[in-house]
């Protein structure tokens, strides 16, 4: 089964090539060939392609010539959710955190519009919509999975067709 994954800027950025010796580098990239490899789809709204135009490394840049070459890249239209995003903002504990949120909630919208999966080394951002989740339910059936964490673990996960588990799950 295909899945549609919302991959954040920061991976892109984040993601080495074949010589990478940093570990962010080489997770990054390790994952980005997992998806191109399996049958899994990147979806892209025009806030996620902004931010990988501004930030993408060369390998992500080959990566995404490649998907589009495949045609397993998803355009997305997502309009922004104003109710839902005040409800996830009003679960903050101040300014830092609702900017920490508001940078990345396009993010969440994207990946409820699709297959509800976020591929994002932002931990900070996870952790707050986790929280969030606690009073906004709907968006705790997103998963939010980290290249950073377990990386054989997370492309093991990938090939089996990234089915829902709570170890991943905002809620």
């Amino acid at each position: 089964m295909s899945r549609r994954i919302v991959i954040d800027a920061c991976v892109a950025r984040s993601s080495g090539d074949e010589n990478a010796t940093a570990t962010r580098a080489r997770n990054c990239r390790d994952v980005l060939k997992a998806i191109l490899e399996i049958c899994h789809r990147v979806v892209w709204s025009d806030a996620i392609v902004a931010e990988w135009n501004a930030h993408q490394s060369r390998f992500a840049r080959r990566f995404r010539q490649s998907m589009a070459a495949r045609r397993k890249w998803s355009p997305l239209v997502v309009e922004p959710d104003e109710e839902l995003r005040e409800r996830i903002l009003q679960t903050t504990g101040g300014e830092p955190d609702r900017g920490e949120l508001e940078k990345d909630l396009h993010l969440l919208e994207a990946a409820m519009a699709s297959d509800r999966v976020i591929v994002s080394l932002d931990g900070t951002a996870r952790e707050l919509l986790a929280a969030a989740a606690q009073q906004v339910g709907e968006i705790g059936q997103v998963m939010w999975v980290s290249p950073e964490n377990d990386v054989a673990a997370v492309i093991a996960w990938l090939q089996r067709d990234a089915p829902a588990e709570a170890i991943y799950m905002l809620g």
